[in-house]
């Protein structure tokens, strides 16, 4: 492999995050018209929304007046139907990838929503159980390649447009960051200190400057360069529990399928005893207490054995679905009886070697 190709990306991103501006936080109806003007002077844009809803409300309050759109059916075969209007969205629904627009195709990608709702399993697990780091390896996946659909070669830029509390919170935490490839982490520091507690108006000139990629661009690009040789990419809390869990849920999983209950049960047990101690999944291990408590149960009532109404009021006694009643999602019933211009930047973040 090339020297530096852990540290080094393709091309250059600059994340803008309107919403943090000082003024537009303020004032969150002003956020739509600055967004407007940003797609209009980049003339085309690619628009990444994680479902239908949010797509549809991004046309409705983001786009100019009378902007051409395209879906990603419009341009399956041929691109050239969007890249050749000289004004015109892209508007892609949970597709992040296998879309490429180097160049002057493109020179703005427009990110709205946290890209957590692939599936319904997905929409339970972020919306409904609040456990995001079962998610966090397919989030870093999808705003990586996202980023990346307007910079496919080692000279090419492009804006990120940030958009949505979710997405924008995110995208801020240092956790989040650390987890990102180098490059982007570097590039994730840039964005945010260009535009926390700016005025709209700094954050338009920083995007001015970065588009011209001149001298006063070169300055904060000397600094994402510097700054990425420093990082090494770091995983989430509890990955590497999830990681060894793994093997004991996708046994569980068929041994349920195959109404193997006793199998899936000991099975269930395994990815308890392997997260329980994890430093984050508790709301996903409380998922899998629950699952085991019901197959226990059930086992229980089904053989009458006294060892499945112990693991029955075992799990029961612990609480362990208590993450899951709290939000709502469950009761758990009772086991069976036992007879027991310039650049402005918040923070400067040079990094020394």
């Amino acid at each position: 492999m090339p020297a530096g190709w852990d540290k080094e990306g393709t091309g250059r991103r600059f994340f803008v995050f309107p919403e943090i501006a000082q003024d537009l936080a303020s004032d969150p109806k002003a956020v739509a018209p600055f967004v407007r003007r940003v797609i209009e002077q980049a003339g085309r844009a690619v628009v990444l929304t994680p479902e239908t809803r949010v797509a549809d409300k991004f046309r409705e309050h983001y786009l100019p007046e009378n902007y051409r759109t395209f879906t990603a059916q419009q341009v399956e075969d041929d691109l050239a139907a969007f890249t050749s209007q000289p004004a015109a969205a892209l508007v892609l629904t949970n597709r992040y990838d296998g879309v490429d627009l180097p160049d002057d195709d493109c020179r703005l990608v427009v990110f709205t929503g946290l890209p957590a709702k692939g599936d319904l399993q997905e929409r339970f697990l972020q919306e409904s159980l609040g456990a995001d780091e079962v998610l966090r390896e397919r989030i870093r996946a999808r705003i990586q390649q996202g980023a990346g659909r307007a910079t496919r070669n080692l000279r090419d830029h492009a804006t990120v447009l940030v958009l949505g509390r979710s997405l924008m919170s995110y995208l801020a935490r240092r956790d989040i960051q650390a987890s990102m490839h180098p490059e982007i982490h570097a590039e994730l520091e840039v964005g945010v200190d260009a535009s926390l507690g700016q005025s709209s108006d700094d954050v338009w000139g920083n995007l001015a400057i970065f588009n011209d990629q001149g001298p006063d661009w070169q300055g904060v690009e000397e600094d994402i360069v510097r700054n990425r040789e420093t990082y090494d990419r770091q995983d989430g809390p509890g990955a590497a529990a999830l990681q060894k869990a793994v093997r004991s849920e996708v046994a569980a999983a068929n041994a349920l399928w195959s109404k193997d209950h006793q199998f899936a049960l000991a099975s269930i047990k395994s990815v308890t005893d392997q997260l329980r101690n994890a430093q984050t999944p508790k709301r996903y291990s409380s998922l899998w207490s629950y699952l085991g408590f019901c197959v226990a149960h059930r086992l229980a009532e089904a053989t009458g054995e006294t060892q499945f109404q112990q693991a029955a009021a075992s799990i029961s006694a612990k609480r362990d679905g208590t993450a899951l009643e709290q939000r709502g999602l469950i009761a758990l019933p009772q086991s069976p009886p036992l007879s027991r211009p310039r650049w402005k930047s918040s923070i400067r973040r040079t990094k020394q070697p």
